[in-house]
């Protein structure tokens, strides 16, 4: 997940000003990839176990849909946002059923108790899954790419209402298909959720987000 996590801070870090950075914080132990609910338990564990070390001038964007820590974090730094939240927060701004993609079924119960927990379950109108594994977006970036564009054109409610991606290491595939991120029905969590943080901060989010 190393790799993955690299590659996705290289895209958020191009749409920083030149003045800012990024510094990355992978969690020192736990599971090396959070899809199911026993991975969000035991992760969140290992975030409550980080905080009281974190600086509180820190303003922070927790690259997980699971928003994993999100509420501790909100009493010990300056600006923190989960990804997740923000995704879902532009989904439901637009006041219509959306739906999720995600890369693959594992990852769909662990959205359904989001999502409920929430009180947004009733915006959903269903999850679809890539069936891909997610070390498949950097080892075979070329045939994620195909199956996601190939579930769009399968499927011509994720071409006409508002789609957001289940998982932040979708990002990978979504710049990698101008076709989407050049489509204003589709919301990648990780940009939005970067949008949100930056906003709290008083910086101007740049255009190529």
């Amino acid at each position: 997940m190393g790799r993955i996590v690299s590659e996705e801070i290289k895209i958020l870090a191009s749409c920083l000003p030149n003045y800012m950075k990024i510094n990355s914080l992978f969690l020192p132990y736990g599971p090396t990839e959070i899809v199911t609910v026993e991975n969000e338990t035991e992760a969140g564990l290992v975030v409550k176990s980080l905080v009281d070390s974190f600086d509180r001038e820190l303003n922070v964007l927790l690259n997980c849909t699971a928003d994993i820590g999100l509420d501790c974090l909100k009493e010990k730094v300056s600006s923190v946002v989960g990804i997740g939240s923000a995704g879902f927060e532009q989904a439901t701004l637009r006041k219509k059923p959306f739906f999720i993609i995600v890369p693959n079924s594992n990852y769909i119960p662990s959205i359904e108790i989001q999502t409920k927990g929430l009180f947004i379950d009733y915006w959903v109108g269903g999850i679809y899954s890539m069936g891909c594994e997610v070390s498949e977006f950097v080892d075979h970036r070329e045939y994620a790419v195909r199956r996601l564009l190939e579930l769009v054109e399968r499927n011509r409610v994720l071409q006409t209402e508002t789609v957001l991606f289940g998982c932040g290491t979708m990002i990978l595939l979504y710049r990698s298909a101008p076709s989407l991120w050049r489509a204003h029905n589709i919301i990648e969590p990780t940009i939005a959720g970067l949008h949100k943080l930056m906003i709290m901060m008083d910086v101007q989010p740049l255009s190529n987000a």
